[in-house]
């Protein structure tokens, strides 16, 4: 299972939440492009977005991104193949699995997402391929990326 929680916060209170979630103390450590984990686990990834805070926490890798709404004006991300895919949907997909793979922006236009059925994307950037499920969080929008589908359990924290 994939936790998912959140508070309402900004992202200033970022590490606050990360310390309640992960325990005082925990030793963070960062990869080649800057990806943040924890070497004994859990997987985790953090986002924030209009006024709300999420860590997603599980036993695989994973990336997660969440956003408010708003109105997506750069299209030059979106494929002629993934042009059903409501912009914003698709925005967070796709930066879920950015930060599942930790490489980080660079990769944003090589990365595809294919829809599978409701709330569930195929999504590759050639090289690595994941799955990428979609959730509501009040009025935002949130994707968690990883190789295996899981249940996703949101649960808001105090």
């Amino acid at each position: 299972m994939i936790r998912i929680y959140w508070k309402k916060g900004e992202a200033q209170e970022s590490a606050a939440f990360k310390e309640q979630l992960l325990g005082e103390g925990a030793e963070i450590k960062k990869g080649p492009h800057g990806k943040p984990y924890l070497e004994q686990g859990p997987f985790f990834s953090l986002s924030h977005s209009k006024g709300i805070l999420a860590m997603a926490l599980g036993e695989q890798e994973l990336g997660l991104d969440l956003e408010g709404p708003r109105a997506i004006t750069h299209k030059g991300f979106i494929r002629s193949e993934e042009e059903g895919i409501d912009p914003l949907t698709l925005w967070v997909v796709k930066e879920s699995f950015m930060k599942y793979t930790g490489e980080g922006i660079r990769q944003f236009r090589s990365v595809r997402a294919e829809k599978k059925e409701e709330n569930l994307y195929w999504v590759t950037d050639g090289a690595k391929s994941a799955y990428a499920q979609t959730f509501q969080i009040e009025d935002c929008i949130g994707a968690v990326t990883a190789e295996k589908i899981e249940e996703i359990k949101t649960e808001q924290s105090k």
